[in-house]
């Protein structure tokens, strides 16, 4: 299927015929929140020293 934007901001997909489908769009009224999309490191550990660090990356340990 081959989807295109002109630069009027109007789209077209091949596949879909004129009229079948229409999208509406508008600013949302929630609240912008900023998700980090980093998980949590069960392996971190802040104390740990860069000795101690590359000793255990050396002997693939964690």
């Amino acid at each position: 299927m081959g989807v295109t934007v002109a630069a009027n901001g109007i789209g077209s997909a091949s596949s879909i015929s004129a009229g079948q489908i229409y999208i509406i769009y508008k600013e949302s009224a929630d609240d912008f929140v900023i998700n980090s999309p980093r998980s949590i490191n069960p392996h971190y550990r802040k104390n740990l020293t860069d000795d101690v660090f590359f000793d255990l990356a050396a002997q693939g340990k964690h």
